[in-house]
Parts: structure tokens; C-alpha cells; sequence
């Protein structure tokens, strides 16, 4: 099965293979491939960490943690962005996990109907619903303490140079990750009070979050009908651009708890937009 993302970049789930109407390509190792596929047959929603350490690893006898899902979702989008993908492909919601939004534009499309893929065998699809089908098979042995999360296929000695100088910029993304992403992980874990609508809690990923967010999720839930209710409460990131007028990043959830104790989640609703602006 082939995707096209953002209408410039394909992935081929069979192989692992990444590449661009230019021919500039990378192969993704299975359990980045895999990471990768969960994540575009769940687009438009957040898929929490633990499901995808369960998905992605545990149901492949894989053993790995947060630590290493993060250096996983670091080389994916330094795969999308030096393939000259500047859209915001996969985005972290805090505390919840990751999600493709919406907004970014994800197609299947058969081997014929892109180019670039006349020295590639053609996959043939099964029948089954796409939600549902298996990740790819992992590809030899694999250890997530030694694995390299991409390695680059050259084509000429022109792209040799590139895509050495890709796997390079990865590999130093992925020690910096991994020294910072502790930090990072408890930072995530974190929220502060804004105020209430309704009988609703409003809490901030930001502590320094301004009173103007909560105009911005009144108006939300005004024209989204993402309503109060039960055991809800509501987590909000408004980004700058957003609170000078001007278009920006918002992320809106309203979770709804188990009971009372306010300690789990029984399921959230979210809404992401990547160009949000206050209307007057």
C-alpha cells in the first residue's frame, strides 16, 4: 500500500520506503515503518503512548519505552522535513500522546499512479479494510538499543553525499533526544488551571497560558458543540501568532474521566487546527 502525504511525499508500507516526485528517497527500518503506518490509519486522532508501545513493539516482541518512542517520532519528522515537507506532519499533544492532524492531506494511491516506482516490485493489497491491516513485517533481527531508525538507499554519487548527510543530521538528532527526552517526558506530564466553563475544569499546557485562550475555547466549543459534560475537563495549547491575532497552532481536548477521582481517562475528544484565528 502506497500513501501520499501532502501530496508531495510517498510511503510504501511493503518496503519501508520513503520518497519525493525527485527521487529523493530513505528506507525506513520496520519499526519505524510501523510507527509510521499506525499513525496515518489513525489520522485525525491521538494515539496515546501506550498503545503505540503496544501496537508498534510489545506485539512484536519487542521490549522498548517512552524514551525510545520519542527518538522513533524525532526521525520521522526529520524524514519529512529534509524531504522539503515543512508542514507540521506528526504533532505531540501533551500529555496524551501524538496524532496526524486532520488537516494534513493523506492519500492511498496505486503503484501507477506515482512516479518513481518503476524499479520497485508492486505490492499486491489484501481485501481487508485498511484500518485494520497488519503493520509491515519486521525485516531481520532487531534491537532497539543498536537499530539505526533509517537507512539511506543511494542512487548516484550526487545522492550519496545528501542522504549520508541526512542519516547524519538523524543520528545526532537522535543522541540529543535521547539525553533530553526525560526532561522533555516529565515537562509533558505537567499542566496548570486557567479557569472553568461551565461545571468544566480548564487546564493549560502552559503555565503562563493567557485568560484570551479561554475565548479562544469558548468559540470552539461554540461552533464544534465540543460541550461540557460529566466528569470533563479541559486541556488547551494556544500559540502566540493565535494571541496576536494572527493565524496559528490551537489544540483542544475535552476528556472525560472514569469517576470522580479524576485519575483515568475513559476517552477524549480532540480538536487540532494549524492555521486558527480569532474572529471579530
Amino acid at each position: 500500500m502506497i500513501f501520499r502525504i501532502q501530496e508531495s511525499i510517498f510511503f510504501r508500507n511493503d518496503d519501508g520506503r520513503v520518497w519525493t516526485d525527485d527521487d529523493n528517497r530513505v528506507i525506513l527500518t520496520a519499526t519505524t515503518g510501523r510507527l509510521l503506518i499506525y499513525l496515518l490509519q489513525h489520522k485525525g486522532q491521538v494515539v496515546s503512548k501506550d498503545e503505540l508501545l503496544e501496537k508498534v513493539w510489545d506485539a512484536y516482541g519487542l521490549s522498548t519505552s517512552s524514551n525510545s518512542l520519542y527518538k522513533y517520532i524525532s526521525d520521522l519528522r526529520a524524514v519529512f522535513r529534509n524531504l522539503g515537507c515543512t508542514d507540521e506532519i506528526i504533532v505531540t499533544v501533551p500529555k496524551l500522546g501524538f496524532m496526524i492532524a486532520n488537516s494534513v492531506l493523506v492519500e492511498q494511491v496505486e503503484d501507477s499512479e506515482q512516479p518513481g516506482t518503476s524499479d520497485i516490485m508492486p505490492v499486491v493489497e489484501p481485501d481487508s479494510d485498511p484500518i485494520v491491516l497488519a503493520p509491515v513485517i519486521a525485516r531481520g533481527n532487531e534491537s532497539n538499543s543498536s537499530e539505526a531508525s533509517i537507512t539511506a538507499q543511494p542512487t548516484s554519487s550526487g545522492g550519496k553525499i545528501a542522504l549520508l548527510s541526512i542519516v547524519l543530521i538523524i543520528l545526532v538528532a537522535g543522541i540529543v533526544a535521547f539525553y533530553t527526552i526525560g526532561d522533555r517526558g516529565r515537562q509533558e506530564e505537567t499542566t496548570w488551571p486557567l479557569g472553568n466553563i461551565d461545571n468544566c475544569p480548564v487546564r493549560s499546557f502552559n503555565p503562563h497560558e493567557s485568560e484570551k485562550s479561554l475565548a479562544v475555547l469558548r468559540n470552539v466549543i461554540a461552533t464544534k458543540g465540543i460541550l461540557c459534560s460529566g466528569h470533563s475537563t479541559y486541556f488547551i495549547q494556544v500559540s502566540a501568532p493565535v494571541l496576536a491575532d494572527k493565524k496559528g497552532r490551537i489544540f483542544i481536548s475535552r476528556c472525560n474521566y472514569v469517576d470522580d477521582k479524576r485519575t483515568k481517562f475513559s476517552s477524549c475528544e480532540n480538536y487540532y487546527r494549524a492555521d486558527y484565528e480569532i474572529t471579530r
